[in-house]
């Protein structure tokens, strides 16, 4: 994998994970700041950026020697996609069983 793409799966999962962490810390709270579409906006973003990072490389007059780059490109596209939507639906599951514990939780003395 080249240096670019861990860079950039790097920046973007560091992202993730602090917008992951800010939406669970909040949930529940007077000011829930919902991440979940910007998790997925992230994911989507790296993705192009691994997607342009490929094409950068690529050569069409010498294509055999140019398709490593272009489907390292697209490790880092798919991860990214992979990461911020797992991401989100993780946070999506963890707030519906939190929500539906808090009115249990509520009526136990």
């Amino acid at each position: 994998m080249s240096i670019e793409s861990i860079v950039i799966i790097s920046i973007t999962f560091l992202l993730m994970f602090w917008l992951f962490w800010k939406d669970l810390s909040s949930y529940k709270g007077n000011n829930h700041q919902d991440f979940k579409s910007i998790l997925v906006s992230t994911g989507v973003l790296g993705t192009f950026i691994g997607i342009f990072i490929g094409l950068l490389g690529f050569d069409s007059n010498s294509v055999v020697d140019s398709v490593p780059k272009l489907l390292d490109g697209l490790k880092t596209a798919f991860v990214t996609s992979i990461a911020g939507m797992g991401l989100a639906i993780l946070l999506s599951i963890i707030q519906k069983i939190k929500a539906e514990m808090m009115p249990k939780m509520k009526l136990q003395p």
